[in-house]
């Protein structure tokens, strides 16, 4: 029997990750889709998920599959929490992938920081990111090093 397990995914935790292992134990196979609309784009965050479930050989990314049933899962705290800037709340892969894109980095900035503070630093990763782009660097780099 095949779910299709939807969820907004962003991002995806462990607490999504454990929720996803203990239905494939009452199911034979799981599908997940990523649904609706979150800071990073469905692509970005469908990449999240792939690599957050890479290990688990049953639970899949949806892509068009035949399912028996479907189940929603419910938002939870930790999503605040890992915005708050406690990434260890995120699957190892996931939080790795987020650092070395700059994934979620001003909302945790934002959270983290005074207003002041958080202006000086997203105007500094913007000068990076204009320098980099000018010299042809990789300009994604340089804003989440500035």
């Amino acid at each position: 029997m095949t779910i299709l397990v939807q969820g907004v995914f962003d991002p995806i935790t462990n607490e999504d990750v454990d929720q996803l292992k203990q239905l494939r134990k009452a199911h034979r196979k799981i599908v997940v889709e990523v649904v609706d609309y979150g800071i990073l784009s469905i692509k970005q965050r469908q990449d999240l998920v792939k690599r957050a479930i890479a290990p688990y050989r049953h639970i899949q990314l949806y892509h068009k599959q035949r399912v028996d049933g479907c189940i929603q899962l419910a938002p939870s705290t930790t999503r605040e929490k890992i915005l708050e800037g406690y990434w260890r709340l995120m699957p190892k892969t996931v939080r790795q992938e987020c650092l070395r894109q700059g994934y979620y980095l001003e909302q945790v900035l934002k959270a983290r920081l005074s207003v002041k503070r958080a202006a000086h630093s997203f105007s500094v990763a913007r000068v990076c990111y204009d320098l980099a782009k000018a010299h042809g660097l990789n300009a994604q780099r340089a804003y989440v090093a500035g």
